[in-house]
């Protein structure tokens, strides 16, 4: 139990800390009204190194805290994310091919569904945000989108070193893609 409390810690201040690195840099780039939405990043590692419950449980917060930050309507994030976690679980359990591309790009897809079924929600049922720029949305979103895919690489790996840097001579399980 310890050694999962471990890789379910380390997993949520990896997540913490590089969703603060992407607020650095998104308030860098607010001076030219971009804004990166990344949402995408941060599930994938939880579904490879955890279980589905405390996968999911990381997600929720995770989500939690990028709704708070995004100012998206409160548990959006915070329920897509763990859908998302157990969605790759699945993935990963049924997927014979374990290529470090194939991950990523199942994660620029489903950050692309997020930030549409996002702006779908703000479109359609929020009613200060009716009136947004959708150009600059869509911008941000293909912006984001290309972000994310040396993000990916890098969260994989920087993740995977960490928990087994810190867990030596623990038994957690890194599944390696």
């Amino acid at each position: 139990m310890k050694i999962r409390c471990i890789a379910f810690c380390i997993l949520l201040l990896v997540n913490i800390f590089v969703f603060s690195l992407v607020c650095l840099v998104n308030s860098e780039l607010a001076q030219w009204g971009i804004s990166i939405f990344v949402p995408g990043l941060f599930f994938f590692s939880s579904s490879i190194l955890l279980d589905n419950w405390e996968g999911a449980l990381v997600c929720t917060i995770t989500g939690l805290f990028l709704d708070s930050v995004y100012q998206t309507p409160f548990g959006l994030l915070g329920i897509t994310l763990p859908l998302l976690c157990l969605l790759g679980k699945g993935w990963l359990k049924n997927s014979s091919n374990n290529r470090p591309w194939r991950a990523v790009l199942f994660q620029v897809i489903a950050n692309l569904f997020t930030g549409i079924f996002l702006f779908a929600v703000l479109f359609f049922k929020i009613q200060p945000y009716t009136n947004l720029d959708y150009t600059r949305l869509i911008i941000d979103l293909i912006l984001s989108s290309i972000v994310i895919i040396p993000l990916c690489f890098w969260l994989h790996d920087f993740t995977v070193k960490i928990v087994e840097k810190l867990s030596v001579n623990s038994k957690i399980k890194v599944n390696s893609l």
